[in-house]
């Protein structure tokens, strides 16, 4: 993979590696499970044109390598910030693995599939629903049970005073997890915000527009990233999570807990 660009002090350098480590590790290990979903043989009996074990190895060594590419590409306007390689790794690796098995699946001896048949398996791997037919992708509630047991545990379950305060301190969170490469401006009721500038929707305009990519094979997964983010305050009472059209996040609003 990639190194990580320095975020300044050694031990917060060793943990957002082994943080970058982790991620990639597990997301290529989830979207091997699913590649048999996009590389199917148009002759059944083909087994090398399937998601053979062999086959899912080195297609997940061909989006390394791909995703190395575009980190490299990308890596030089990053905004000062130790959260900001995350992210761009987790755009990267997203991307090359849509345009990889977008790539794939149009081989001459698979059933070839569109733009978001494949962002389908990819979303999947990211803990998101993209339905096939384009419809908005949806979180799959990863942070519901963990939000719930936060709520449960700090009495703002059967108390909706300490709600707002539990909801906020999760907001101051969230801005210093998202990092300088995302801006968010304050909305009522507070901590209500909008999403004025996301990376992810950065960085996959950014390929989108560049010469030799395909465009559809970046912009599908705007509303994926949008997903994810929305997912954060899930299980949350009150919240809603209104996305933007220009695909830079949304509003992330929460209702005043009863008094």
């Amino acid at each position: 993979m990639a190194w990580l660009p320095r975020p300044g002090g050694k031990l917060l350098d060793a943990a957002a590696r082994k943080a970058a480590e982790l991620q990639r590790a597990t997301y290529l290990h989830m979207l091997g499970l699913r590649m048999g979903d996009v590389l199917q043989p148009l002759d059944a009996e083909d087994k090398e044109a399937g998601a053979t074990s062999a086959t899912v190895k080195l297609i997940q060594e061909r989006i390394g390598v791909e995703a190395d590419a575009l980190y490299q590409a990308h890596v030089d306007q990053l905004p000062e910030c130790h959260r900001a390689p995350v992210h761009l790794q987790m755009a990267s690796i997203a991307l090359a693995s849509q345009r990889v098995l977008q790539d794939e699946a149009q081989r001459d001896d698979r059933t070839p599939f569109n733009a978001l048949k494949v962002r389908t398996t990819v979303a999947n791997a990211l803990g998101v629903v993209a339905p096939d037919d384009g419809s908005v992708p949806y979180e799959v509630g990863a942070m519901y049970v963990p939000n719930k047991v936060s709520l449960f545990f700090t009495g703002a379950t059967f108390i909706p005073s300490r709600r707002k305060p539990i909801t906020v301190r999760m907001m101051e969170n969230f801005e210093v997890d998202l990092g300088a490469g995302f801006s968010m401006e304050p909305l009522e009721p507070e901590p209500s915000r909008r999403m004025i500038k996301c990376f992810y929707a950065s960085f996959l305009a950014s390929e989108a527009a560049s010469a030799d990519a395909a465009s559809d094979s970046a912009l599908v997964l705007v509303p994926v990233f949008q997903a994810m983010h929305a997912a954060t305050f899930c299980g949350i009472p009150g919240f809603d999570f209104e996305p933007d059209e220009s695909g830079h996040g949304g509003v992330f609003r929460f209702e005043d807990p009863p008094v």
